[in-house]
């Protein structure tokens, strides 16, 4: 993978992708650009890429699309990888990877009765739900810079880790405890 500094004008918001040679992408949000002759896979390692491969076969295998859904688009699927690369850094292995119903990518985690996933839009947005599977989900929308990935991976984190409550505990307990440093 060939990673080079790319200038950004913060003037206007990110725009999706801008070409800057025949054979390179760069990502305006992300400030990132990426070979595209050479795998943006084949240099993760480990328990990650499995979900890497499967993200870059959302962009070419029609199969994994879902129907009367607009597959993936290109913005989607980069704000994922970066969001993969964040959880692959604090090392929080998700239960897999899928096309989002509302078209984009969703990246979820799923242990016993908590829920947790991220979806990046085709139409921008990214957004991230928690659930316990008892209470109403929590969402919130994630900032598109590294800082909103890495505080949406630290809040997922955080849900997981925190031990379910106890049927005798308030049934907001959780969610003052994970969201009261965010």
């Amino acid at each position: 993978m060939t990673i080079s500094a790319v200038s950004l004008d913060y003037i206007y918001p990110p725009a999706i992708i801008l070409p800057l040679a025949e054979r390179e992408k760069a990502v305006l949000g992300l400030g990132i650009a990426i070979s595209s002759f050479q795998s943006a896979i084949t240099r993760e390692i480990g328990k990650f890429a499995n979900l890497f491969a499967k993200l870059s076969a959302l962009e070419i295998d029609q199969d994994l699309w879902l129907d009367g859904v607009e597959p993936p688009n290109e913005f989607a699927r980069i704000w994922a990888y970066a969001f993969l690369q964040q959880l692959q850094k604090d090392d929080l292995l998700p239960t897999g990877i899928t096309p989002s119903a509302e078209a984009g990518v969703g990246i979820y985690f799923i242990d016993g009765d908590k829920y947790a996933d991220i979806e990046c839009l085709n139409s921008g947005a990214i957004l991230g739900v928690i659930s316990n599977r008892r209470d109403r989900p929590f969402a919130w929308e994630v900032e598109q810079d590294a800082r909103g990935l890495a505080r949406a991976s630290a809040r997922i984190t955080e849900f997981l880790n925190t031990p379910a409550p106890r049927k005798d505990d308030s049934r907001w307990s959780w969610r003052r405890s994970i969201f009261s440093r965010f």
